[in-house]
Parts: C-alpha cells; sequence; structure tokens
C-alpha cells in the first residue's frame, strides 16, 4: 500500500483515510453529507451487482461551506476560483475548496465539473473538501449530497 501511495503522486485510496464505514451506495438513490473541517471527507461504495454504473452527484449551490474564515472564502462545492497551492490535498486541481471525489482506481472528480461518476463493483470514492493539508480544522460548513444511480 506505501509503494502505491508513493507512485499515485498524494492520491490515496479512501479506505486509508476513511474513519468510518463506507455509505453503501443504493440503486434507488439518496443523499450523504461531506463536512468542510473533515480531511477524511465521507467514503462512498458501490458494492454491485453490475460490473460498472454511473451514478450522477448533484448538490444545491445555496449549500456552503468555508475553506478558512468564512468572510473571505465561501462557496459551494464548485470552489473558489483562486489558486490551488501545492499544499493542498489535490494540488493539481484547479479550484480551491472544491468537491473532489477520490476513488480507489486513481480516479479523481471535481464534483461540481464531472457529477457522472462512474463506478466498479466494489469500488470506494471519498468526497471532501480541497483545502491545504493538515489545517481543516478552520473550515466550516457542509454540503449535501443528492446521487442518482444512471442505467
Amino acid at each position: 500500500l506505501c509503494m502505491a501511495t508513493l507512485f499515485n503522486f498524494g492520491v490515496n485510496p479512501p479506505s486509508v483515510f476513511a474513519s468510518e464505514s463506507p455509505i453503501v451506495l443504493s440503486p434507488n438513490g439518496g443523499t450523504f453529507t461531506v463536512y468542510a473541517n473533515d480531511p477524511n471527507g465521507t467514503t462512498v461504495v458501490y458494492p454491485g451487482p453490475e460490473v460498472q454504473v454511473g451514478f450522477l452527484f448533484e448538490t444545491d449551490d445555496d449549500d456552503t461551506w468555508c475553506g478558512g474564515q468564512c468572510d473571505q472564502f465561501m462557496t459551494n462545492a464548485c470552489g473558489d476560483e483562486g489558486p490551488v497551492k501545492s499544499n493542498f490535498q489535490y494540488p493539481d486541481l484547479e479550484s480551491r475548496f472544491a468537491m473532489v471525489a477520490d476513488c480507489t482506481r486513481g480516479n479523481v472528480y471535481t464534483v461540481c465539473e464531472t457529477p457522472l461518476i462512474p463506478f466498479l463493483e466494489n469500488e470506494e470514492c471519498k468526497f471532501v473538501m480541497n483545502d491545504a493539508v493538515n489545517i481543516y480544522g478552520d473550515n466550516s460548513g457542509e454540503i449535501q449530497v443528492t446521487y442518482t444511480l444512471i442505467p
């Protein structure tokens, strides 16, 4: 696992970070919450039985969270157009404080830009705010995510 992490250039399987059991994605759809102050994010899993499916993940533009002080960095799941710094959890993505889905196959999506995410059977994705590593504690707010199975 350590070697795989080294070669993923900072992208780690969600199960490494998950502090709770993953949320099982239902074929009937549902919701889950992603908290801005949690660097471990919210992990979801697709258990099958189909080999591959797609889920559409949507957020309400009125749901907001803050990366640090709310008077400067309040945004929705799409994030802030400001520059992402090298100390961010996902420094190669363009929007700071955006909601990211980091999946076990090494795919990383910005949910606002790529709301339809393919899942293989038993694949996990960690949904988390893209913020500077080790300073999630000053964040606040949460974003509710609604998901729908796309046949």
